[in-house]
C-alpha cells in the first residue's frame, strides 16, 4: 500500500513536470530534432546502399570489357 502511494506521488510529480514542459515549445523542438535526425540517418543509409549498387554495376561493366 505504501508502495502504491509512493508510485502515485511520483506519477503526480511526473505529470506536473510534463504539464510545465508541454506549455513550452521544448517538446516540439525535441520532436523536430528526433524527426530530422532519423530522416538524415535513413538518407545516409540509402545513399550508402545506392553507392554500393553503383560500384557493383561499374565492376560488371569492367568485367565485360
Amino acid at each position: 500500500m505504501i508502495r502504491n502511494i509512493l508510485e502515485a506521488r511520483q506519477l503526480e510529480k511526473l505529470n506536473q513536470a510534463i504539464e510545465v514542459i508541454s506549455h513550452n515549445y521544448i517538446l516540439i523542438i525535441i520532436g523536430a530534432v528526433i524527426f530530422f535526425g532519423l530522416k538524415a540517418l535513413f538518407g545516409y543509409l540509402t545513399y550508402k546502399k545506392i553507392m554500393r549498387q553503383f560500384e557493383e554495376i561499374k565492376e560488371l561493366i569492367k568485367e565485360r570489357k
